[in-house]
């Protein structure tokens, strides 16, 4: 990983010098078994039973970025609009 991947990423702000500007580089870069993977992000906003609301990304497994849930899958109970409506009817 390099610290490109960790661009948008709430700890990226260590990456940059920290509080004092002592920090070279955020703590979990150097940790040993991250790596990039795909996973699915969702605004807090929104409702997680909305399965389109899930968006498939690509960012570095220890990634979190304020009002975003990140997920390895999406839930199962996570349903379309067609199957929500199917349930109603």
């Amino acid at each position: 990983m390099d610290k490109k991947d960790c661009a948008g990423c709430e700890q990226d702000f260590y990456n940059h010098g920290g509080v004092d500007g002592s920090t070279k580089e955020c703590w979990l870069l150097k940790g040993k078994g991250h790596r990039i993977r795909k996973m699915y992000r969702i605004p807090m906003n929104i409702p997680m039973n909305q399965r389109e609301a899930y968006e498939e990304v690509r960012v570095p497994d220890c990634y979190r970025r304020k009002g975003y849930g990140y997920y390895a899958t999406i839930p199962t109970y996570a349903k379309t609009a067609e199957q929500r409506k199917a349930e109603c009817d």
